[in-house]
């Protein structure tokens, strides 16, 4: 790839991202789903028994993250790293999660995601994460 080519794509990406977590902060699911490829897939690598390994499609993923607005309180997501493959289309990227949780408590997590995009939006995000941490918050909010 040109090296204007990748430096698009990597703003192309990075902004597609950024956007992400901005709108996921916010709350705002029913447009933070319009980033997603209609065939999106988030694939958790390290699953929770219970809990699904991979979410399919955008109604899925509304469904699946759009309950976290009332079951939290304040959502801060900020990226540490992001880092553009020379495939147009691939990424990964670093970032944390905080969350405010009802019993005045906190879920804090670091991520590592391989984003892929097409046609400008997410098409797939496989999150790596600290299992126990990710967990203790399904327990905490009373999704297991």
């Amino acid at each position: 790839m040109a090296a204007e080519d990748s430096q698009g794509a990597k703003r192309r990406n990075e902004g597609v991202w950024q956007e992400h977590g901005r709108l996921f902060s916010a709350k705002r699911f029913e447009e933070w789903v319009e980033l997603w490829d209609p065939e999106g897939r988030f694939v958790v690598m390290y699953p929770v028994e219970g809990m699904p390994a991979t979410i399919e499609g955008r109604d899925a993923l509304l469904a699946n993250f759009g309950g976290l607005a009332g079951a939290v309180g304040e959502i801060r997501v900020s990226t540490t790293e992001f880092h553009q493959t020379t495939d147009p289309d691939v990424a990964f990227v670093e970032y944390a999660m905080h969350m405010d949780l009802p019993d005045g408590g906190a879920y804090d997590n670091r991520m590592a995601g391989r984003l892929t995009f097409r046609d400008g939006r997410l098409l797939e995000i496989r999150e790596y994460y600290n299992y126990p941490n990710y967990e203790r918050f399904l327990r905490d909010i009373g999704a297991l």
